[in-house]
């Protein structure tokens, strides 16, 4: 099996799933019991958290572990009705994942209203064009660090700085989860911004939310002992190794870019300031879903974050062109891949795009 849909979903690495099991099997106790596995496991937990904060250069007061995926939305709701003054617009960005804009729409049914920030050809925030959106009414600014389909990485501090001197009050909140493990991420550069364990080698359906000092939350929110340990050495592991891990990555990048250019009617999206873990392809002569499904054949899985249902928000946001936003094609990469497992991807790719652009040519002569 060869896997290179790494931007969806990473396996656990063992030595976070081995934190998880030891905490499992040895501090089973609640933290608040005063027996002496209860008194363990609170120094523990209180331990982890302060390892999890120090590692991300924040204050412990400022992170919420949660339970996943959609409790991250939770706390993020929570976040912005706890701490709104009455202000009622909120700025996002056109390269959001899909997630984000089915959160966007429960937004706008609590009675906010949407700005869309404008994105140049290279698919950077319109600095410009932010400074003009953002009035007296203006809340929060959505902009992820790193775009999920594209790779492309965002100049966060510039978008920070920029915003503030507009005006002060207006809070950035950047979902890192395609940043985290991959790139640097400085947390002084944003308000609120939230992980998610699927994404960075951790246990399943666990998550950390980030609030800067002084933003307030209503709610309580708690996660079991050994999903924290385990958080904790996620991130140990990704940030210890960001460096070595890159550029294997860079290495893996290089020469598939370099093979794939060569292909007729073949479109690469990434652009320079795309991170090299996320290749983004469109096959503009070829159904993506059939090409998808043939490599599949072959048990080598990437995805089409689009689901050849509907266009990639991104590559339109970014390209303006909707067959190239239709037929997209993500390839996700990690230091687990081989460079072995990159050839046989390529022959197979070779075969069945080969193939089908025959098939393809042989079909519209018919006409």
């Amino acid at each position: 099996m060869v896997y290179l849909d790494y931007a969806s979903s990473t396996p656990v690495d063992e030595e976070v799933l081995k934190a998880y099991s030891r905490a499992s099997l040895e501090y089973y106790n609640r933290i608040s019991s005063s027996n002496d596995i209860g008194i363990r496991s609170n120094h523990l937990y209180s331990t982890s958290l302060g390892e999890i904060a120090s590692l991300l250069g924040v204050n412990k007061e400022e992170i919420i572990l949660t339970s996943g995926f959609d409790r991250n939305y939770d706390v993020l709701l929570d976040i912005i009705n706890s701490n709104n003054s009455g202000r009622n617009r909120i700025i996002v960005s056109k390269l959001e994942d899909p997630y984000m804009y089915e959160f966007i729409r429960v937004l706008e049914k609590n009675g906010y209203v949407i700005d869309y920030v404008n994105n140049n050809e290279e698919g950077l925030i319109d600095l410009n064009d932010l400074k003009d959106l953002i009035n007296e009414h203006t809340y929060m600014v959505f902009i992820s660090y790193v775009n999920g389909e594209l790779g492309i990485r965002q100049p966060i501090k510039s978008i920070k700085q920029s915003i503030k001197q507009e005006d002060s009050k207006v809070l950035l909140f950047s979902d890192l989860s395609y940043a985290f493990g991959r790139v640097n991420v400085s947390f002084k550069d944003i308000d609120i911004g939230m992980i998610i364990s699927d994404n960075a080698y951790g246990i399943k359906g666990k998550g950390i939310v980030f609030k800067g000092k002084g933003l307030k939350i209503t709610n309580k929110y708690s996660v079991d002992l050994p999903s924290i340990v385990a958080l904790a050495k996620m991130v140990e592991i990704n940030m210890t190794y960001l460096v070595e891990w890159d550029k294997k990555v860079r290495d893996l990048n290089e020469r598939i870019i370099n093979k794939l250019r060569g292909y007729k009617g073949l479109l690469i999206n990434n652009n320079k300031y795309s991170i090299p873990h996320i290749i983004s392809i469109s096959l503009m002569n070829i159904c993506t879903k059939n090409i998808i499904d043939s490599i599949n054949d072959y048990e080598i899985y990437i995805s089409n974050v689009n689901d050849n249902s509907d266009l990639s928000t991104s590559v339109m946001a970014v390209y303006g062109d909707k067959l190239r936003s239709l037929t997209s094609i993500r390839i996700g990469l990690s230091q687990l891949v081989s460079y072995k497992d990159i050839d046989y991807f390529l022959e197979v790719f070779d075969n069945i795009y080969y193939e089908r652009e025959i098939n393809y040519e042989k079909d519209n002569d018919s006409f």
